[in-house]
């Protein structure tokens, strides 16, 4: 740690600091960014694949438009229906990816 200069001046001109060091945390005190993201994707792919569906909406809103491009079969939604084209496609498309 760095040292400061005491009340009556010794080493400091005059002037007492009192504060502590506001030297910079060396790499082995903190986390690395890599080291941080690392483990929130763990986490995240973790809850992702453990996780059970707990709404239906995300079964009728992205599952079964992913399964009506892929398989020409299944429920349109609403939402997607040409009539009144409330979302888009692209999220759809991105889930379908690994299902082609």
């Amino acid at each position: 740690p760095k040292r400061t200069a005491d009340a009556h001046g010794a080493g400091g001109g005059g002037r007492s600091s009192g504060a502590a060091s506001t030297e910079p945390l060396g790499e082995s005190e903190c986390l690395s960014f890599w080291t941080m993201l690392s483990c929130l994707l763990i986490f995240r792919l973790s809850a992702a694949m453990l996780a059970p569906i707990m709404d239906c909406d995300e079964t009728f809103n992205y599952l079964e438009p992913v399964h009506y491009i892929t398989r020409g079969s299944g429920m349109q939604t609403w939402e997607y229906s040409p009539q009144f084209a409330l979302r888009s496609y692209a999220l759809v498309e991105a889930y379908a990816v690994p299902v082609w």
